[in-house]
């Protein structure tokens, strides 16, 4: 059931690509971001941040909260996707035929869903239908139905999803990796058949009780990107969302998991031809300084994964480096791949070779050119820049840093990429799906020798 809710960074910006000291970003374009921005309070004492876009037509809202998985105990935490799954099927006032009816006049949706750490509901409309679905939307948010017939379908839905997880090498080798990284439950991960054991005595009756918990706990922000005037907006949001209260959870970072040598490596047996394999590895804070030079070294080793291992020595068709961006970050490189051994030789070296070998400014600033055109153009999208502004806000309690980011980024050095990958590219743990008899762990041993 854990999803990552995506914390992505989205500006829309114009950028120039950089030549030595020049800038990603112009400051007129940062501070035309900032003056586009404004900030409200409902009665609830609930922040509205409104992002601005003139001329659009579409209006994208989010309510996010700073309550997840990791907030409850491991027995509740499946219970959390049920209710917002089972939300946004139908509500007091809206039964789920009458809601989806409505949806589908006006090809809309409501998305409600959770992650290790947040929560969110959003929906897009255009601001002509926002009259009559906002009090809809508000509904899915205050009075869901939860309907319990609903309930034991999404119930059957889930077991079923868990158990054909382990069928899914790509999907289950997190699994396997997880259990050495780490060792046991830790708010960020319940094992699969503990999930299932928790499923089996899940009781829908206590989810009227959950969701008013969450709703009182539960820190929120409201996220609007639209073209529509600002007094219009705030007063259909309070007409509708006014009633709801702030609460005070808070995004904490768990205990990052020990770094055992005796539990650095797992192997799934299973009879296929392509070994699946990840390494996890443990990284700073979303909110950390070294956040902007941690994304950069993140993107840089994925690049340079995918030139050695699959351009160069054709070892992989899917090998890649990623950073997941919570309270506490975690690391990721993952490769699928006929030939194990040598595609964990040809990791290994990469890694070494960021830690050992300072890159040139002239590198450098490629690699920043690069990562700011995928940045940005791949996420220019109103669901993009609303669930950027609501990652922001709830983890830094503002949006300052989040149009800050460019400048973060300009000031990173080869220095600090050399630092941040001797300090953080270290003690791995590594996890395989692939048949045990064409698996010798002394690659593994190796692998990991030649990194910890």
């Amino acid at each position: 059931m854990k999803r990552i809710f995506s914390l992505t960074l989205s500006l829309g910006l114009a950028w120039t690509a950089p030549l030595a000291a020049k800038q990603l970003v112009s400051d007129a374009t940062i501070s035309m971001q900032k003056q586009n921005t404004e900030i409200f309070e409902l009665p609830g004492k609930i922040p509205v941040v409104y992002r601005h876009i003139k001329g659009t037509e579409i209006v994208q809202i989010a309510t996010a909260l700073a309550f997840g998985e990791s907030h409850l105990p491991a027995e509740k935490q499946t219970t959390l996707g049920v209710l917002f799954e089972l939300m946004k099927r139908g509500t007091k006032t809206w039964p789920k035929d009458r809601l989806y009816e409505l949806m589908e006049k006006y090809a809309t949706s409501i998305n409600c869903g959770v992650s290790i750490e947040t929560s969110a509901c959003s929906m897009a409309t255009l601001e002509e239908n926002l009259p009559e679905l906002l009090p809809v939307y508000a509904s899915v948010l205050k009075e869901p139905a939860l309907d319990p017939a609903e309930g034991q379908l999404i119930l059957q839905q889930v077991e079923a999803s868990l158990k054909s997880m382990t069928q899914n090498p790509e999907a289950y080798v997190n699994e396997v990796v997880n259990g050495a990284f780490y060792g046991g439950q830790h708010p960020y991960w319940v094992p699969n058949a503990k999930e299932l054991e928790y499923l089996k005595k899940l009781q829908l009756k206590d989810l009227p009780a959950l969701h008013t918990d969450v709703m009182k706990k539960s820190r929120k922000v409201i996220v609007v990107v639209a073209g529509m005037p600002k007094d219009k907006l705030q007063k259909l949001l309070t007409q509708h969302l006014g009633t709801l209260t702030q609460g005070t959870s808070e995004l904490k970072a768990p205990t990052t998991p020990k770094f055992n040598p005796k539990r650095i490596f797992a192997l799934a047996d299973r009879d296929i031809p392509t070994a699946y394999v990840r390494a996890k590895f443990s990284l700073p804070s979303y909110t950390s300084p070294d956040d902007a030079a941690v994304n950069l070294l993140i993107r840089i080793l994925s690049e340079e994964l995918e030139s050695e291992v699959r351009t160069k020595r054709s070892l992989s068709y899917a090998v890649y480096a990623q950073q997941v961006s919570l309270a506490m970050g975690i690391g990721v490189i993952h490769a699928s791949t006929s030939r194990p051994r040598e595609t964990l030789e040809a990791i290994a070296p990469v890694v070494k070779k960021l830690r050992d070998k300072k890159l040139s400014k002239e590198d450098l600033e490629r690699h920043k050119t690069v990562f700011a055109t995928g940045y940005f153009l791949t996420l220019e999208e109103h669901s993009s820049l609303a669930s950027s502004l609501a990652a922001s806000y709830l983890y830094n309690g503002n949006v300052e840093r989040l149009y800050q980011m460019p400048r973060e980024l300009e000031k990173v050095t080869p220095e600090d990429i050399q630092r941040v990958a001797r300090q953080y590219l270290k003690d791995f743990r590594l996890g395989v799906v692939y048949k045990e008899k064409s698996f010798q762990k002394t690659w593994a041993d190796a692998f990991l020798k030649t990194l910890n």
